[in-house]
Parts: structure tokens; C-alpha cells; sequence
């Protein structure tokens, strides 16, 4: 089932994001940024916060920037703040600063009543 491939990581497969920055902008090209859009809804506070690892990994990349913030993230991000864990929270609130800093960042963070 493809939610299960989401709760268990691969660590051989997220070690090797880090040290390749240049597979974060292939694989939110790829169209990864949706679906994981999608599982930031799911009630699943494993798989929200797992969704939000990952586009907090992928918000580091300058060119994802944008096409994080058109997805729509930043609300459900912002909603996740409430019933995450403390992993959960720092994820989000670092997601939401690399977001920041792209042209659409200050819209993002008004249009997602941070301020």
C-alpha cells in the first residue's frame, strides 16, 4: 500500500537527500509536492509529520520554493502546529522559514495568519 511506504523511511534513501542537494529540486520537479500537500489533510499525525519532514527537506532548495508555497503548505503547516510533536513543531516552523525566504514568502506568511 503506498501510505505504508510512507511510515517507514528509508535511511539509506533520506541520507542520501542531504548530501545531494541537487535530488531535492529533481524530486519536487518530479511532482512530489502535491501528494505530499495531500498527506498534510490526512488525520495520521505520523504520516502529517513525516509529509512535513519531507517538505521541510525539500524547502531548503531555492528553486522548490515557489512551487511549495503555490501548493498551498503553508495553512496546513500552519494547522499542524497545534497537535504536533515538539520533532513535529520545529519541523513546521523551520518549513515555514525556508518558505519565507523566496519572493511569495511574505505573502505566504500573512495569507497564513503567522503575523
Amino acid at each position: 500500500m503506498l501510505l505504508d511506504s510512507f511510515s517507514k523511511p528509508s535511511i539509506p534513501y533520506s541520507t542520501h537527500l542531504k548530501q545531494e542537494p541537487w535530488n531535492k529540486v529533481s524530486i519536487a520537479a518530479a511532482g512530489v509536492v502535491p501528494p505530499l500537500v495531500e498527506l498534510l489533510n490526512i488525520q495520521s499525525g505520523n504520516l502529517r509529520e513525516l509529509a512535513t519532514s519531507a517538505i521541510l527537506t525539500l524547502s531548503s532548495a531555492l528553486p522548490n520554493k515557489p512551487i511549495i508555497v503555490a501548493s498551498g503548505a503553508a495553512p496546513l503547516l500552519v494547522q499542524i502546529l497545534s497537535s504536533a510533536s515538539l520533532q513535529g513543531r520545529v519541523d513546521v516552523v523551520t518549513a515555514l522559514h525556508n518558505l519565507s525566504m523566496c519572493d511569495e514568502g511574505p505573502a505566504l506568511v500573512l495569507d497564513a495568519r503567522l503575523v
